[in-house]
């Protein structure tokens, strides 16, 4: 009767220590990011709402904001997706921020391993058990991810799904689904079109077997809000290649391997930021 008695209570732990070990609000496949490093990514874009200071990724991963991030102000009851660099809430460095001033947004020349990086600071709704495990990447994992790692032009392609424009990454060692059709950058050519348009059930499928999908979020400048559908900007966690700038991953519906691999901005920009975790 104790042993029994033991052993349920062992599975019991068990099952609690799994629950609590269990990370949230992240994707199921790993992507290497260096030659020795794999993340997840989250589940959606990073959203903010202002009047309850609160964070959370995105329900899909082809939401957007848009065209109401310019509502965003310190009350401001709604979500946004656009943030300046290293808008994390950290030393006044707020999240609804619009100062066209760069030297009010960081005093360091990188965020990367510090509060002022969003998922580092931030406990995100998704996810309410875990601060400190998110982090955004740095420009040379960007880089890696889509230039660098194994048949890595293989592995992105500019997509359409549910009608929001955007960039498809797939897993290291994918295996797609044999009824859904994907053209690769490895593909494109002069001639390039938008052939990878996704209803919601293809983008399951392909979601199921990993896929990230980047939407093309825009960019806000001082409240103007621009480029929704059109392109994706992306912040990293690394200091520009000018001063009072930071770098960021961009690609375009134009051009035939629309990719800006080295990209920087003024820090007041405002981006979409897409977190990852370090796979352990």
């Amino acid at each position: 009767m104790k042993s029994q008695v033991f052993f349920i209570f062992v599975a019991i732990f068990c099952l609690v220590a799994c629950e609590q070990t269990e990370p949230e609000g992240k994707t199921k496949t790993h992507f290497s990011v260096s030659s020795s490093r794999y993340v997840s990514f989250s589940s959606g874009n990073l959203q903010y709402q202002a009047s309850t200071n609160s964070w959370r990724f995105a329900g899909n991963q082809y939401d957007v904001i848009g065209e109401d991030n310019v509502n965003v102000s310190e009350s401001y009851d709604g979500w946004v997706d656009l943030f300046g660099w290293g808008t994390s809430g950290y030393n006044g460095r707020m999240p609804y921020m619009t100062s066209e001033k760069d030297l009010v947004y960081t005093e360091t020349a990188a965020i990367a391993g510090t509060n002022y990086d969003w998922g580092i600071y931030n406990k995100i709704l998704n996810d309410e058990r875990s601060v400190g495990v998110w982090r955004a990447l740095s420009a040379d994992e960007w880089y890696y991810l889509i230039f660098e790692r194994k048949d890595a032009n293989k592995l992105n392609a500019w997509s359409e799904v549910n009608g929001v424009v955007g960039l498809i990454i797939l897993p290291d060692d994918c295996v797609l689904p044999n009824d859904v059709k994907f053209e690769s950058v490895s593909n494109y050519g002069e001639d390039f079109e938008m052939v990878n348009i996704y209803s919601l059930e293809e983008w399951a499928k392909l979601e199921g077997v990993g896929a990230i999908f980047l939407p093309a979020a825009g960019q806000s400048i001082d409240k103007y809000v621009g480029r929704v559908n059109r392109t994706c900007f992306y912040w990293s966690s690394s200091f520009g290649a000018f001063d009072g700038t930071a770098a960021y991953f961009s690609c375009d519906t134009f051009g035939p391997y629309p990719f800006d691999d080295a990209a920087s901005a003024p820090y007041h920009n405002a981006f979409a930021v897409r977190l990852v975790r370090d796979v352990q």
